[in-house]
C-alpha cells in the first residue's frame, strides 16, 4: 500500500472541528437508516394488505437491494470524481423522492418500484458518505470514525424498525411519510459536513506499525466480503420474510418491529468492542466463529415460535453480522485512494446477498414453508465457511 508523507498541518486540520466531525459521522447514518428502517415493517405489511404472497414479499424484499447494487456499480465512484458533498446531497434528495413514491403507491407494482427507487438512492448516498468519513478521519483514527458510523446506522435501523411497526399499525402509509421527513432532515447537516478543513487523502500518512502488505489486505478483504455476503443474505431474509411468519403466528406489527430491531441493537452493541479489540484483524478464525454462531441461530429460528426465542436468536445473528460488516468496511477503506469505489464495492457485495436472500428465500417459502428460508441462509453460511477455508489453504505456502 503506497503512502505519502503527511504535512504536519494535516493533523492539525483533522482535529480542528472534532465535535462537528463526530456529530455528523454519528447522525447522518442514523438519520438515513432510520428512514430506511421505517420500511422494514412498512413495506411488507403494506404488501400483505394488498394481497402479497410469500413470493411477492421476496420480490419486494430484493427490489431495493437489487437496485442498490446496480446503483453502487454505476455511481459508487462518482464521489471520487465530483466530490463527496454533492453525491451525498443528491442521494438524500433521491431518498426523499423515493419515500414520496412509496407513500402514494396503491398497488404491488408501484410498491416494488418505490422500493427499487430507495435502493437506487442508497447507491449514491452510502459510498460517498463512507468515503467522506475515511477522508476526514484518515488512517490513524479511522477506527473511531467507523465506530461512530456503525453505531449510527445500526441505531437508526433499530429505532426505525421499532417505530415502523407502530406507525404501520396506525396507518399503512405513515412509515413512508416518516422516511421522507427523516431524509429531508439530513440535508442541513450535509451542507456543512464534513468540515471543509478536513484533509484530503494525499495529506495522510500511515504509521509504520499500521502498514500491511497490499496482497495481505486484499486477501482478507476477499474473506470479509464472502462472510459479509452470507451475513446479509441471512439478515435481509429475516427483515423481508419474517413479517409473514410472524403475522401467521399472531404477532402484532409493533412486536414484529421490535424483534427486527433486536438484530440492529445487537449489531450496535457488538460494534463497540470490535473498535477497540484489534485481534480480529487479519485473522480467519473470527470469521469462522461468527459464521458458526449465525448457522446455529438460523437453525434455531427455523424451529422457534415464541417472541423471546426469536429475540435471542435474532440478537446472535446481529452480533455475528457486526464482525463481517466491520471487517469488510475496514479492509475496503483503510487505503489512501479510491475510497468511493472501494466503499461502493463493499456495499454492492453485501447488497448482492441482500438481493438473493429475499428472492431465493421467498421462492423457497412459497413451495416449502415459511421456515425454509432460514435453513437456506444457514446453508449459505456453511458454504461461505468452506470457501474461506479453501482460499486460506491456497494462500498458505507449502513447506
Amino acid at each position: 500500500m503506497r503512502t505519502t508523507e503527511a504535512a504536519p498541518v494535516g493533523h492539525l486540520k483533522r482535529r480542528r472541528h472534532p465535535a462537528m466531525l463526530d456529530l455528523g459521522t454519528l447522525a447522518l447514518p442514523l438519520l438515513m437508516d432510520a428512514g430506511v428502517a421505517f420500511g422494514f415493517v412498512g413495506f411488507p405489511l403494506a404488501a400483505i394488505r394488498l394481497g402479497a404472497t410469500p413470493l411477492h414479499l421476496g420480490v419486494l424484499g430484493c427490489a431495493s437491494p437489487a437496485c442498490f447494487v446496480l446503483s453502487c456499480l454505476l455511481f459508487g465512484g462518482v464521489s471520487d470524481r465530483w466530490g463527496r458533498r454533492p453525491a451525498t446531497i443528491i442521494g438524500a434528495l433521491a431518498y426523499a423522492l423515493a419515500f414520496l413514491g412509496a407513500y402514494h403507491a396503491h398497488s404491488l407494482t408501484a410498491l416494488i418500484a418505490a422500493a427499487g427507487a430507495i435502493g437506487t438512492a442508497g447507491g449514491l448516498y452510502w459510498p460517498a458518505l463512507e468515503a467522506s468519513i475515511a477522508d476526514a478521519y484518515g488512517h490513524g483514527p479511522l477506527g473511531r470514525g467507523l465506530l461512530l458510523f456503525n453505531v449510527g446506522w445500526t441505531s437508526g435501523m433499530m429505532m426505525g424498525a421499532m417505530a415502523s411497526g407502530r406507525l404501520a399499525d396506525a396507518g399503512s402509509q405513515l412509515p413512508f411519510a416518516a422516511g421522507g421527513v427523516v431524509a429531508l432532515a439530513a440535508l442541513p447537516l450535509l451542507f456543512f459536513w464534513p468540515p471543509r478543513q478536513a484533509p484530503s487523502p494525499i495529506q495522510e500518512a500511515i504509521p509504520e506499525e499500521g502498514k500491511v502488505a497490499p496482497h495481505v489486505v486484499d486477501h482478507y478483504l476477499t474473506l470479509a466480503r464472502i462472510a459479509n455476503f452470507s451475513a446479509f443474505f441471512a439478515v435481509v431474509s429475516l427483515r423481508a420474510l419474517f413479517p409473514k411468519l410472524a403475522t401467521d403466528l399472531g404477532f402484532s406489527g409493533g412486536s414484529i418491529g421490535v424483534l427486527i430491531a433486536i438484530t440492529s441493537l445487537a449489531q450496535a452493541v457488538a460494534f463497540i468492542p470490535l473498535a477497540f479489540w484489534r485481534r480480529w484483524q487479519y485473522q480467519l478464525g473470527p470469521f469462522l466463529v461468527a459464521e458458526a454462531m449465525m448457522v446455529m441461530a438460523l437453525l434455531g429460528i427455523a424451529r422457534a415460535s415464541s417472541a423471546v426465542a426469536f429475540g435471542l436468536l435474532f440478537a446472535v445473528v446481529g452480533a455475528a453480522c457486526a464482525l463481517t460488516y466491520t471487517a469488510s468496511l475496514f479492509y475496503s477503506l483503510n487505503r489512501p485512494a479510491d475510497r468511493g469505489k472501494m466503499g461502493a464495492m463493499h456495499e454492492a457485495i453485501l447488497g448482492s446477498g441482500s438481493v438473493l436472500g429475499p428472492i431465493l428465500g421467498g421462492t423457497l417459502a412459497q413451495h416449502a414453508g415459511l421456515r425454509s428460508p432460514y435453513l437456506l441462509a444457514a446453508a449459505i453460511a456453511l458454504l461461505a465457511m468452506a470457501l474461506q477455508l479453501v482460499l486460506q489453504k491456497a494462500r498458505t505456502p507449502r513447506p
